[in-house]
């Protein structure tokens, strides 16, 4: 399965979380994708819109807060 973890690097230790999960899921053998956004997005999340993303991913992880605009 690809899976895409996009998330804000904001300096508050969060990352980890998201590095130890990529760590998990590519042991149970899925393919995934760490992106990581400048942490100006937190404050400007209509930035995301103009992100391409390829559909070769089955999953898009993401904050709910985020989410929205990831999708279109």
């Amino acid at each position: 399965m690809n899976i895409l973890i996009a998330t804000i690097d904001v300096g508050s230790g969060g990352l980890m979380y998201y590095k130890s999960l990529k760590l998990e899921l590519e042991r149970k053998g899925n393919n995934v994708k760490l992106k990581i956004f400048p942490k100006y997005y937190e404050f400007f999340p209509i930035l995301y819109r103009v992100i391409k993303i390829k559909k070769e991913f089955d999953i898009i992880y993401s904050n709910i807060e985020y989410m929205s605009y990831l999708n279109k």
